[in-house]
């Protein structure tokens, strides 16, 4: 049986198979999925991934429909990529209100199929009452103005996707009952190491809320969870350096800075951020000390899911005991 368990496989076919150099995340393989394997799972994120998978214990193949050079919520699936999705026995997502794969409107699957993990054991107060999480910019003759935003990263804090694994252990148990007690199993040893990041979290006293900045919204999830106020005030979502007018963005910040007291001395940045460019660089005009924020969008080079995700708070406690 053709198996792939860990993100990072690198894909093996045979015959109308092919061997590809080179391993990254554990993409669908080209080949149709009655021939390859018939247990499988498809998930929209790598931390969805990643959850499942060791939910699983690796007795099912459970992959990512993209690659590594692609946007997890934006890219288009191939034919054969969808044709694999809509034959899997489930696809995992975030759903309602904390949609993550843009894309997925886009698939024609069976409803039954599709697990929403942040619709189950979540409320709306959960993922949405994030108060500031709106953009603020200028362009045209609108002048200042702002967009409500989503956060669509509930497994930034690990409080929230043990509730994920919760449900996904949940619906994978129906499809697969002759191992629902396997699952369970590995579901709490997952718990351990995520109550063990939430205690991480919680640890120590916090006096009032500390004020942060964030170039994009997409921390929310982790700032709201280590009780950092964290203000948005403009959006890079796709490439933080390519940033068209630069004075612009110093005069939009100089301006949202105005309006907090006391001043944020530390912002939140994308880990795909080069911190020797703009518009990182302004950013010391201000005193702002920039904070390195890995969303997982992707398999990091080094470590996992559960490594990386606290290496985020730790950095992010550095801000609430300053």
């Amino acid at each position: 049986m053709f198996r792939l368990t860990r993100v990072g496989s690198c894909l093996l076919l045979s015959g109308a198979v092919l061997m590809v150099s080179g391993c990254g995340e554990t993409k669908a393989p080209n080949a149709k999925a009655e021939d390859v394997v018939t247990k499988r799972v498809f998930c929209v994120s790598y931390p969805l991934q990643f959850l499942t998978q060791q939910i699983t214990g690796g007795e099912i193949e459970v992959l990512v429909p993209f690659g590594e050079n692609d946007n997890p919520w934006s890219f288009r699936p191939s034919r054969e990529v969808i044709s694999q999705m809509q034959s899997a026995d489930l696809v995992i997502a975030n759903g309602t209100g904390a949609k993550y794969a843009k894309w997925l409107d886009t698939v024609s699957l069976a409803e039954s199929k599709v697990v929403k993990t942040a619709s189950r054991g979540l409320s709306l107060r959960d993922y949405i009452a994030i108060e500031n999480a709106a953009v603020v910019h200028s362009h045209g003759p609108e002048g200042e103005h702002s967009h409500a935003v989503m956060a669509i990263r509930p497994w930034l804090d690990p409080a929230l996707a043990k509730k994920q694994a919760a449900y996904i252990t949940e619906q994978l148990g129906k499809v697969y009952p002759d191992q629902a007690e396997v699952f369970s199993a590995n579901l709490r040893s997952l718990n351990t190491k995520l109550e063990r990041l939430t205690e991480k979290l919680n640890a120590g006293d916090v006096k009032g809320s500390p004020v942060v900045l964030s170039l994009s919204p997409k921390f929310k999830f982790l700032s709201k969870a280590a009780a950092l106020d964290d203000k948005t005030v403009t959006d890079f979502e796709a490439d933080e350096s390519s940033l068209s007018d630069l004075e612009a963005f110093k005069s939009g910040l100089e301006k949202q800075l105005a309006k907090f007291k006391p001043q944020p001395t530390s912002i939140l940045v994308g880990s795909s951020v080069p911190l020797d460019r703009e518009p990182c660089k302004s950013l010391s005009i201000f005193g702002l000390n920039p904070v390195v924020i890995d969303s997982l969008d992707h398999q990091p080079s080094d470590g996992d899911y559960l490594s990386v995700l606290e290496g985020n708070i730790e950095r992010v406690l550095e801000l609430r005991n300053e």
